[in-house]
């Protein structure tokens, strides 16, 4: 039946639904394909997996949006309390405990932006654009 439907052979049906071969589905034979099975029983099952690895790398792209950003806000809070430390610790009068105020700071900072570059590598190992 699929082969009336897409007009395609056998082997090729075949081969492109066999995950170890090259070949693959064209988006028109999804849609004749899918199209049919409308009129078998009103679902469309191709498409129903195509919008659930599309809704899969949205939510994977959310959760990247929404790590980035925390992670910004903890650099900008540890950066900024780290900059006050150090500039009370350049004062000519300045004690033992500012200065290990600001290194505790400066610590703090080091470690917000370790976390922000990960989690942009991370982003970008999602995207493909980076080795693991």
């Amino acid at each position: 039946m699929c082969q009336e439907i897409t007009g395609r052979t056998a082997s090729y049906l075949r081969d492109a639904s066999d995950p170890d071969k090259a070949q693959l589905l064209t988006v028109q034979d999804m849609i004749a394909l899918d199209t049919a099975h409308i009129g078998f029983d009103g679902n469309a099952p191709l498409t129903a997996a195509v919008c659930a690895i599309l809704e899969q790398a949205r939510a994977e792209t959310y959760v990247d949006a929404v790590s980035i950003g925390r992670a910004t806000v903890d650099v900008l809070k540890e950066d900024g309390e780290a900059h006050v430390a150090l500039f009370l610790a350049s004062q000519p009068n300045a004690t033992d405990a500012q200065l290990l105020e600001a290194r505790r700071e400066i610590e703090q900072s080091s470690a917000a932006q370790a976390n922000a570059l990960a989690v942009v590598c991370t982003a970008l190992q999602h995207r493909g654009r980076l080795p693991p």
